[in-house]
């Protein structure tokens, strides 16, 4: 197996911190509205999510 390594700390540490936002807000949220809570909930993981694959992504040959 191959192991994760982090290739830029700054979007590591800004994916975490949108992490704890989005646990923060998903449990403050009213979720009987429905169908556009949902966008807000996947709106709320996807932006961290894209902070930790750019964190973890191996760095072109450019960049290091």
């Amino acid at each position: 197996m191959k192991y994760l390594k982090v290739e830029r700390k700054w979007a590591l540490v800004i994916a975490l911190i949108l992490t704890l936002a989005a646990v923060v807000q998903i449990t403050s949220m009213d979720l009987s509205a429905g169908v556009r809570d949902i966008g807000k909930i996947i709106g709320t993981f996807v932006i961290p999510g894209a902070f930790y694959f750019i964190a973890f992504a191996p760095k072109s040959d450019d960049e290091k």
